[in-house]
């Protein structure tokens, strides 16, 4: 999501480069928090690792949603049940909800999982 391990082989200051290994690994913390630190870090760089950092995080932003898209039309193809395709669309949502911790999201997407039948799991799986 933030693209840290990208964001590391551009910066060249050794106490950036483990804070940034920290937040990596950072399971607890709300991500709109670890956002904020990338931001500052980011803030910090010359203007050509701004700029080439922040063209990767809108390219990967772009690349998922429309993969969603095609996911999505892939499971309406398939015949998947309106719960999967709103399932879908609620597991998409959680990774990028950003007041949520990679923890609490991991929690959230399982319980979405776990609220389908077995059957619209077994679809949503095989995706």
């Amino acid at each position: 999501m933030f693209e840290i391990d990208d964001l590391q082989r551009m910066i060249t200051n050794p106490a950036d480069i483990r804070t940034l290994e920290m937040l990596d690994d950072d399971k607890i913390t709300p991500r709109s928090q670890i956002q904020q630190q990338i931001n500052e870090i980011v803030a910090r760089q010359p203007q050509s690792v701004q700029n080439a950092y922040n063209m990767i995080v809108q390219n990967d932003r772009a690349k998922e949603e429309a993969e969603l898209r095609m996911e999505l039309q892939e499971l309406r193809m398939r015949g998947a049940s309106t719960a999967v395709l709103n399932a879908k669309q609620k597991l998409y949502d959680i990774e990028n909800d950003l007041s949520l911790s990679e923890m609490q999201a991991d929690q959230q997407k399982m319980q979405v999982k776990s609220s389908l039948s077995v059957t619209d799991y077994m679809m949503l799986e095989s995706d």
